[in-house]
């Protein structure tokens, strides 16, 4: 890639487009120690992870990793098996991934991802997706199983569209897909990311409730001022769930109720008990808590309370040990406390927010401790945000 520009792989020379061998030995000889290079890398990272989910696992905590539903259209799988995927001769695709218009976008999204060959990847038993849930189980104890719709329907655009709204739906494979990765998991616990609000596919609960995977409840799709939400915790069919207060995909809770009026906060002020705007972070927060989903997940920007205005500010924090540095950048937090903690000789570098690791999760290693914010903010002079 970066011999050819950092271009899209589609627009290689042909012969290396289709991996002709000729071609593709000359590479390897050529770019021998680049190649050599990041497979070090490579190495070196499945070796570090491998002693943190290890130190991990020692302090009783689990490591939740993320399996996004589609691959985008310039990445190793679409060069190495376009034959998995709607593609032309050279890489392009006529329609790509997208999602539905909804109270949140009235045009939708056009995500742009490749959409799969849902015949031929039967033909074959899924061998591409049975290896990709392979892995996951190998670096994660419980995965989490992005856009869970998709295994029902796959909502998509025509490659040009500029909003979602002249989309159409094309059938996933459902249950077949499903039973095939259950025959590789080995017992590794699944979390479905199958919210899709009152526009919900028909079929998806139905399949979920057949996976054996945790269904997922988002509070704050719960207070419509409708009683039979199924966000709303007395709606729970049963323990079987993870909930969260808000997801990656909404603001902070601050932010998501700031605007709402008095007369729309009505029925949550009654569900939880409370009285004012103020008091909404921590009676949702214990409210997921008290409910009886087996998991419930806080971010750390909701426990702390912050407003919109710092939900997308990062900084570098840097934690200090006797022996190794753990460098995470993450959203900005708060603490005077310093660090000193005894680990193994490791670096790790690592963006938290799109490696799916949240700070409490990190620190908890390290600390063992439910959530344990500590980090050293006066090395790095960094201001002291407000609450809200």
């Amino acid at each position: 890639k970066v011999s050819n520009g950092n271009q899209n792989w589609q627009s290689w020379p042909e012969n290396i487009q289709k991996k002709q061998p000729v071609a593709l030995a000359k590479c390897r000889k050529e770019m021998y120690n680049n190649i050599m290079f990041w497979v070090f890398c490579q190495y070196k990272f499945f070796q570090q992870w491998g002693k943190l989910r290890e130190y991990a696992n020692s302090k009783g905590i689990q490591l939740i990793g993320d399996v996004p539903f589609y691959v985008g259209k310039d990445s190793v799988d679409t060069w190495m098996h376009p034959e998995q995927f709607l593609l032309d001769e050279n890489g392009e695709a006529a329609y790509v991934a997208a999602a539905i218009p909804d109270k949140f976008s009235e045009t939708g999204q056009v995500w742009g991802n490749p959409l799969y060959n849902w015949p031929l990847m039967q033909e074959d038993g899924f061998s591409w997706w049975k290896r990709r849930m392979q892995i996951s189980t190998k670096l994660f104890d419980v995965i989490r199983m992005d856009h869970f719709i998709g295994f029902v329907k796959n909502y998509m655009v025509p490659k040009d569209a500029t909003d979602a709204s002249g989309g159409r739906w094309m059938k996933g494979p459902g249950r077949k897909l499903t039973d095939a990765l259950n025959s590789v998991l080995n017992g590794t616990t699944v979390i479905a990311d199958d919210y899709g609000g009152k526009a919900l596919i028909p079929g998806v609960k139905k399949l979920l409730a057949k996976t054996g995977w945790l269904d997922t409840k988002v509070l704050m799709f719960a207070f419509d001022g409708d009683p039979s939400n199924e966000h709303l915790p007395h709606n729970y069919p049963g323990s079987h769930t993870v909930v969260y207060a808000g997801t990656h995909d909404n603001d902070t809770i601050v932010g998501y109720f700031r605007d709402k009026t008095e007369y729309e906060l009505a029925y949550l002020y009654e569900y939880l008990n409370i009285s004012s705007q103020e008091e909404i972070p921590d009676a949702l927060i214990r409210c997921a808590y008290a409910s009886i989903a087996d998991i419930a997940i806080n971010t750390t920007t909701r426990i702390l309370m912050y407003n919109t205005c710092f939900f997308s500010l990062m900084f570098l924090i840097k934690l200090s040990f006797k022996k190794s540095i753990v460098s995470v950048e993450l959203e900005a937090i708060t603490s005077d406390e310093s660090v000193d903690i005894e680990a193994d000789n490791t670096r790790i570098t690592t963006n938290a927010i799109s490696a799916g690791l949240k700070l409490e999760s990190i620190v908890g290693i390290i600390e063992s401790k439910p959530l344990a914010l500590t980090s050293i903010w006066s090395e790095n002079n960094l201001p002291k945000p407000p609450r809200k």
